[in-house]
């Protein structure tokens, strides 16, 4: 379990814990840090960890129909560069697409990072998710992102990631290809 000094922010390197495989590390399914709240004080976090998306770009045809479904889901028109995954691809390097999920890391740097206290995690999925009443689009949490999977959109400014869909992620039900997948973490 990590448990940030009393008084201290907690670090933006190596907090990450926990048996997923995309973040690394070994261990607890709970996170206990330290961040700022809202009014400047200083809060204790248990983020329960559910479950997190898998993608298999080796299958990805670049068809980008994973973008288009998630950003007409949240946003409520096709927007891909306001999806929260996506695919890129280098005709350089190969010949496939690389499809990036947000990880939903048990230590989750994004959440640690931000000074208002807009990321949490969701009481059903444990997804991190960003309240926007709160959320004021500093960026602080798109730096402390190891892996690039939260942005701050420019109208309204507010960041922005993968919510996991209520546990139903729609990129996943609508794939043709069956690239992206939702495993559960496995419970203690």
């Amino acid at each position: 379990m990590y448990t940030a000094p009393e008084g201290h922010e907690p670090s933006h390197r190596g907090s990450t814990i926990g048996d997923d495989p995309n973040c690394g590390g070994s261990g607890s399914s709970l996170i206990r840090g330290r961040a700022s709240a809202p009014d400047g004080a200083a809060r204790a976090i248990d983020l329960p960890a559910s479950g997190f998306l898998i993608a298999d770009s080796t299958r990805c045809a670049d068809c980008r129909v994973c973008e288009m479904v998630c950003s007409l889901v949240h946003e409520g028109r096709v927007i891909p560069s306001l999806a929260r995954l996506t695919v890129e691809r280098d005709a350089f390097i190969d010949d496939h697409a690389n499809v990036r999920v947000c990880r939903q890391c048990l230590g989750p740097e994004c959440l640690l990072a931000c000074p208002r206290g807009a990321i949490s995690a969701h009481a059903a999925t444990g997804a991190r998710v960003v309240d926007a009443d709160l959320c004021d689009g500093c960026g602080a949490c798109v730096k402390a992102c190891h892996f690039g999977m939260i942005h701050v959109a420019p109208h309204p400014r507010l960041a922005f990631k993968c919510d996991l869909c209520d546990g139903e992620p729609h990129c996943v039900a609508h794939c043709p290809q069956q690239v992206l997948s939702y495993r559960r973490r496995r419970p203690r």
